[in-house]
């Protein structure tokens, strides 16, 4: 989760995720965590995301990002934020526990797993993607999306509502890590149609 150009802050002391402008410095492996239980919940939820979306895992490094910025996912991969990765299990928990509470983020049973299948997801697709196959599914995720909006089913934090690319960030970190909906299986539906 990033800043957006303009740097809004988000509920829960998290700056917005897209369109993220700041440095990506001081790249390394996730072998690097300092905490071992850190590192293994990372490699689950790596491992997790592409199990259960049907995708091809995708690379995923520390890194030295703005403050406020637990994770950035473009096509090339994810960095996660050294600030945050770099912590204890229980010390991480709380920071989203925070985020579950004023209902920013949308509840997942992996809190560890969030930001990492969240930011997995924007590696996967985000709607300014050009490629055949992303604009195909930009179709069905942008009709979703509308549906999403129209609707809006309980259980969604308010970063979802953000813009499409949120949605379909954390809709797929509900996918992954949450309690099955029709959107959730809908996006499960898009992931294993379009490959991404």
């Amino acid at each position: 989760m990033g800043r957006t150009s303009s740097g809004v802050r988000a509920a829960g002391g998290l700056d917005r995720d897209t369109n993220y402008t700041g440095n990506i410095t001081e790249v390394e492996s996730l072998i690097n965590m300092k905490d071992a239980d850190m590192y293994r919940a990372a490699k689950q939820a790596i491992s997790n995301f592409s199990a259960k979306l049907g995708v091809p895992e995708r690379e995923v490094k520390l890194a030295d990002l703005s403050k406020g910025v637990m994770g950035v996912g473009r096509q090339g991969g994810v960095y996660l934020n050294k600030k945050y990765y770099n912590r204890s299990i229980s010390e991480f928990r709380k920071i989203m526990d925070r985020a579950y509470d004023t209902q920013h983020l949308t509840r997942t049973n992996k809190p560890v797993a969030h930001t990492i299948t969240h930011e997995l997801a924007h590696a996967s697709w985000t709607s300014d993607l050009e490629t055949p196959k992303a604009r195909a599914a930009g179709v069905e995720i942008r009709r979703l999306y509308n549906s999403f909006k129209r609707n809006k089913p309980a259980g969604y934090g308010t970063y979802a509502y953000s813009n499409i690319d949120e949605f379909w960030a954390e809709a797929s970190t509900r996918a992954a890590h949450g309690t099955a909906d029709s959107i959730t299986r809908r996006i499960r539906a898009i992931y294993r149609k379009y490959n991404l």
